[in-house]
């Protein structure tokens, strides 16, 4: 019996940059499909993407509505959370009730549930095996990529204090379609902590120069599945997140990683806004998601390595369902 093929549509980032539609769809399906990454603009489906005699799989982006109404089309949408978080009830009650939804997010499934769309709900997790383990021999060294601008110079001062972080890995290029304002640089030093800024042209070499660090913080305030701080739960880092799906979904805070709000304590008083306007100019000219104001107190008296060892259990438990679900993945998109 041949191998099915099947087209999944996303967009030319997925297929050059991002390696999130490998990890999550290719890869895992490989031993029961091939799956071709079809690249597209959100729009206009590509010539010979749509045969009816497969299913077709929309990563990210939502079929269109000209597709939807083909009585032989079989779609599959595989939506991310910080995406689909956009689309309103009226949106998702409008899918057409054929449409299957993988969703990687509680989120995810909760609106497809409501929606009445058949919906199969995952979790993924990394091998812990295929990563170099993090070690806390010496004082702590923070990683930070600021692919949204979520956090700003003056809160990694603050952190790395707070953590007594020998050394600061920073990566600032941010993401495409990103305000430019959400970029800034950084000095050699923040407080008593030296900054390493780091540029990566391959995943390989991303990886190779941070592979000291085993502090993380989350770079985005909302994530489709968030690959860079389960890579970094899987290594047994202390990942720090901003308190938002899908980072909340496995981070128990306190317990195996540290969440972080947008303001814990209290807004802002004119007075304040004003002092930061006049100590950093990228908050007078972009608003972060990540306050400077947290728990300080708390998070200096947090044992790293504990949470770190938490987060690498909680891995390999998870992985290990991750695994027996893959059966129940691939029959969900290419048995119909």
């Amino acid at each position: 019996m041949s191998r099915p093929t099947l087209k999944a549509l996303c967009l030319d980032w997925h297929i050059n940059q991002s390696t999130s539609c490998r990890d999550l769809l290719v890869n895992p399906l490989k031993p029961f499909c091939d799956i071709e990454l079809v690249a597209w603009d959100g729009a206009s489906i590509p010539d010979n993407a749509f045969d009816g005699a497969s299913p077709l799989i929309f990563w990210q982006l939502p079929s269109p509505p000209s597709l939807d109404t083909k009585e032989r089309a079989r779609i599959v949408w595989v939506p991310m959370w910080d995406q689909a978080r956009g689309y309103d009830r009226s949106w998702w009650d409008a899918i057409p009730k054929s449409v299957r939804v993988v969703s990687f997010s509680e989120q995810i499934r909760v609106r497809a549930e409501a929606a009445g769309l058949p919906v199969l709900n995952l979790r993924y997790f990394f091998d812990p095996t295929a990563f170099v383990p993090v070690t806390w021999e010496r004082d702590p060294v923070l990683l930070y990529w600021n692919r949204t601008g979520m956090a700003g110079p003056s809160l990694l001062r603050k952190l790395c204090k707070a953590i007594g972080a020998r050394e600061l890995i920073y990566r600032s290029e941010i993401d495409p379609r990103i305000d430019p304002r959400a970029y800034y640089e950084l000095p050699e030093r923040l407080g008593k902590t030296r900054v390493t800024t780091i540029t990566a042209s391959s995943r390989e070499e991303y990886l190779d120069l941070t592979r000291a660090a085993n502090v993380f913080l989350a770079p985005r305030a909302a994530e489709g599945v968030g690959l860079t701080f389960l890579e970094a739960m899987a290594r047994g880092s202390a990942v720090f997140a901003f308190d938002a799906p899908t980072m909340n979904e496995y981070i128990d805070d306190g317990r195996n990683g540290i969440l972080l709000s947008a303001d814990p304590i209290a807004p802002r008083s004119r007075l304040t806004s004003r002092l930061s306007r006049l100590t950093d100019r990228s908050v007078e000219t972009y608003a972060r998601q990540l306050a400077d104001r947290q728990d300080w107190a708390s998070i200096e008296a947090r044992d790293l390595a504990a949470l770190g060892c938490c987060a690498l259990a909680d891995h390999e438990k998870g992985y290990l369902s991750w695994r027996e679900s893959i059966s129940s993945y691939a029959n969900f998109v290419c048995d119909w």
